[in-house]
């Protein structure tokens, strides 16, 4: 468990004077001047911020139970004043101990990450190590444990070029792996900066929140002075004072916030803040879209077909050593597939990306060339040889041919297959389920492809042949009558301004979009509607705790201004009242039942 501040250690020592005073005055009667002295100690911190505040120029939360305090104190009422101390520093000390627990629960696996790499640096990571940072994979090949950023406990086969990130756990095989991010900037790092700021974005239930506690500081104010003007008791005075913490609200929903955002984390999502979550659980259209760099489909080489002058194993060497860097899905499909076909790699001398079409690489003075037919039409490649007559024929779900050029000739030709993943079914499935009218693909493909590929992803409705302004006057026209949730890459800023929400899908934890939208692992696409749920019951929980909060407070400030309740009974109130909004907060960390968007089975299981 993590260990209170050094400040709650000394509110809690505070705390224990009123009760030992008050012991010490029902033995020794001649004691009793003693509970005023332990009273104005037990209430130090409360007069300390009411003073600050007023030297800020504004009226702090501490400044009611204060001036009750001050009442009781006036009156006479020593004893109830050192009881209602005592209620009020066990209130703060329950509060930081029920929040600090919560935090701890979901900053634990942030605490077992740690040193990590500086950017640059390399290591050796065996089986049953911990990838110590965010970086790539160098050498060898190891299933990894990513449940930290993908959601899904499923190790996930890792080889040279690919991404992996600190924390993740290799359960067979070893790697080598250098750093590409610094410590601060690390994936996990930044979840856990995320879970500490989740209130500086806050949603409009938040928000409704935050207008409440400010409206209950004139109403308490208000209420305290017309029950002194008109009963003139300041016993009364001073239960309506204690009765209705204004800060509690705030204090319970950023706290809701923060366990929402780390829930959130665990499901392979960086979330902004709480303007995001409940942004998701009120959307109810979802637009896939496709780009050059985001694909909701399996990419894999089908065959390849080449010059009987070039060996086999030649041709697969250059391939994995043009495609290391790529962070394109077909590169990246050519790049494992050589890897498992030659093992060891060399690296190019130099390698230049050609955005949308390919890679131009050059080894030993020989010039590599491997991409789209359109790259090798600009560099003037020779396309001759019996070899490449009639050497392919379409296949089902079948993106294009890609091609290999040495010295300007071409000579081999790789037919690149695309194949429905099943987690995009089970995404979609899942928002059908949870009430989402419409589901559609923006693609930028032809009609043909198009239409074969949401037939297969299981969508209902696609848009070919898209261009970035006719994205933008899609979902222009859409978000008129729904709101939207935008499924891509994040990285078309006007495209994400019109959806309601937006998810940037990454397989590098990369920060394209993410002060915009959520940010999810390429490979955590199945847990969207867990986070859509999560978003739902974060935003559930939010509204629930406004509710008990005005209700609970309307009615503990009638009591209260009638005489029904004394100063102690209005302090205990008020902390059973926070406590309450404490508790429903703690469900959403808690991973029992739906809280971060888990179906329960029917079996127990």
């Amino acid at each position: 468990m993590m260990l209170p501040r050094r400040d709650a250690w000394i509110d809690a020592v505070l705390t224990l004077l009123p009760g030992a005073a008050i012991a010490a005055a029902l033995i020794w009667p001649w004691t009793r001047p003693a509970l005023a002295a332990a009273t104005i100690a037990a209430g130090l911190p409360f007069f300390v911020a009411t003073i600050r505040g007023a030297l800020d120029r504004r009226v702090a939360a501490e400044a009611f139970p204060s001036m009750a305090l001050g009442l009781l104190l006036w009156s006479g009422e020593w004893t109830s004043a050192a009881a209602v101390s005592l209620l009020l520093g066990g209130l703060r000390w329950a509060e930081h101990l029920l929040e600090t627990r919560a935090l701890a629960r979901v900053e634990r696996p942030l605490r077992e990450l740690g040193t990590l790499l500086p950017a640059g640096a390399s290591a050796l990571v065996q089986a049953g190590g911990r990838i110590p940072g965010d970086g790539v994979v160098t050498q060898g090949a190891a299933f990894v444990d990513e449940r930290m950023v993908r959601g899904e406990s499923e190790p996930a086969e890792r080889l040279p070029g690919d991404p992996v990130f600190a924390g993740s756990v290799v359960r067979a095989g070893s790697i080598g792996m250098r750093a590409t991010q610094a410590p601060e900037d690390a994936l996990a790092m930044r979840l856990h900066a995320r879970i500490r700021h989740a209130a500086a974005r806050p949603s409009p239930t938040e928000h409704l929140a935050g207008h409440a506690s400010a409206f209950s500081y004139w109403l308490l104010g208000l209420a305290a002075a017309a029950t002194w003007f008109f009963v003139r008791e300041p016993l009364h005075a001073a239960a309506v004072l204690l009765v209705l913490r204004p800060d509690a609200l705030v204090a319970a929903t950023s706290l809701a916030a923060s366990l929402a955002v780390a829930a959130a984390g665990r499901l392979g999502a960086l979330v902004p803040g709480g303007e995001a979550l409940d942004r998701l659980a009120t959307a109810d259209v979802a637009v896939f879209d496709k780009s050059r760099a985001v694909s909701f489909a399996e990419i894999r080489v089908g065959g390849v077909d080449h010059d009987p002058g070039v060996s086999d194993a030649y041709v697969w060497e250059c391939v994995a050593m043009a495609e290391a860097g790529s962070d394109h899905p077909v590169g990246r499909a050519l790049y494992r597939e050589a890897v498992r076909r030659i093992g060891r790699i060399r690296e190019a001398d130099t390698c230049r990306a050609v955005p949308g079409r390919g890679v131009i690489a050059t080894l030993g003075g020989r010039l590599i060339a491997i991409g789209t037919a359109e790259l090798h039409r600009d560099s003037g490649t020779s396309f001759e040889g019996a070899w490449l007559a009639g050497s392919t024929s379409p296949v089902d779900g079948r993106v294009s041919d890609c091609f290999l050029a040495l010295d300007g000739a071409c000579v081999a030709r790789f037919r690149i297959e695309e194949r429905p993943r099943q987690d995009i079914r089970t995404a979609i499935e899942g928002l059908r389920l949870l009430g989402f009218e419409r589901d559609i693909l923006f693609t930028p493909d032809t009609v043909r492809i198009a239409a074969k590929q949401a037939e297969a992803a299981g969508l209902a409705d696609y848009r070919p042949s898209v261009t970035p302004e006719e994205r933008w006057r899609e979902l222009g026209r859409l978000s008129k009558e729904r709101r939207i949730l935008l499924i891509g890459d994040g990285e078309d800023a006007a495209a994400v301004a019109r959806a309601h929400a937006a998810v940037a899908l990454s397989r590098t934890g990369g920060r394209g979009g993410e002060d915009a939208c959520v940010t999810l692992h390429a490979d955590a696409l199945g847990t969207l509607p867990r986070l859509v749920r999560l978003g739902r019951a974060f935003h559930g929980v939010v509204r629930v705790q406004v509710g008990i909060w005005i209700i609970a407070g309307s009615a503990g400030l009638a009591l209260a201004a009638m005489g029904a309740l004394s100063p102690l009974a209005a302090a205990a109130y008020a902390l059973t009242t926070s406590l309450t909004l404490h508790v429903a907060a703690r469900g959403l960390g808690s991973g029992r039942g739906n809280a971060h968007g888990q179906p329960r089975r029917k079996d127990g299981q």
